[in-house]
């Protein structure tokens, strides 16, 4: 863990927990007959609501695991175990039939849908979920000085950047691109998650028994 941290494999890791790929189908699902400026603006303070939670979940979250002497290792083995739960979870759905919505719409669509939607499902689990908070959580425990912090928080905001942007072309990308198509990409996506999660608990348990390890981004 002494190695610095390379910052592209944080970049790949907060994509895939906290970036706009699975954002854009629910966003596009909870928005169908706004108009383009009340989805920015959900778009929006969805974003900069899940951007506040991370920062004081991650103050708060890194103070305690400092308190409470919470190894490295201990958060690798427990971050690598979230990421492969929240994979084999998006994974688990393509096994499991869909239930049966209404399909009666509210007269007025804009009504039928409040403010309470920036917090859930958007901010949470839109953008924020376990996985990505644990992931976030660690690498603040490895940044051992200001300068790596700073490339953390420049990657965390470009990631909410992306999500904004995928909210506000979400129609677009699904009228184009179609839902078996982010399917499949989740998908992948999750498989990779999956194996991210391994290695996480690999170099864990690699750590605590003093074992030899092959140089890895982390």
């Amino acid at each position: 863990m002494a190695a610095p941290i390379n910052l592209s494999f944080i970049f790949a890791i907060f994509f895939l927990t906290l970036g706009p790929l699975k954002l854009i189908p629910a966003f596009f699902g909870v928005t169908q007959g706004l108009d383009a400026k009340a989805r920015f603006g959900l778009a929006l303070k969805s974003t900069v609501l899940a951007f506040l939670i991370l920062v004081v979940a991650t103050v708060v979250g890194s103070a305690l695991a400092s308190n409470w002497r919470v190894s490295r290792e201990a958060l690798l083995i427990t971050g690598g175990f979230l990421l492969l739960i929240g994979s084999l979870r998006i994974l688990s759905t393509v096994l499991t039939p869909p239930v049966p919505r209404d399909e009666h719409p509210p007269a007025n669509p804009a009504a039928a849908r409040p403010i309470s939607i920036v917090i859930s499902p958007l901010a949470i689990p839109g953008i924020i979920t376990p996985w990505g908070l644990v992931a976030l959580l660690l690498f603040v425990g490895v940044a051992e000085d200001q300068n790596r912090l700073v490339g953390l928080v420049i990657v965390l905001g470009l990631i909410m950047l992306l999500n904004i942007v995928g909210m506000i072309f979400a129609g677009p990308v699904m009228r184009t691109v179609g839902l078996p198509t982010m399917s499949v990409l989740g998908w992948v996506f999750s498989i990779l998650q999956a194996a991210l999660g391994v290695t996480f608990m690999l170099r864990g348990l690699v750590a605590v028994f003093g074992l030899p390890w092959i140089s890895t981004p982390l």
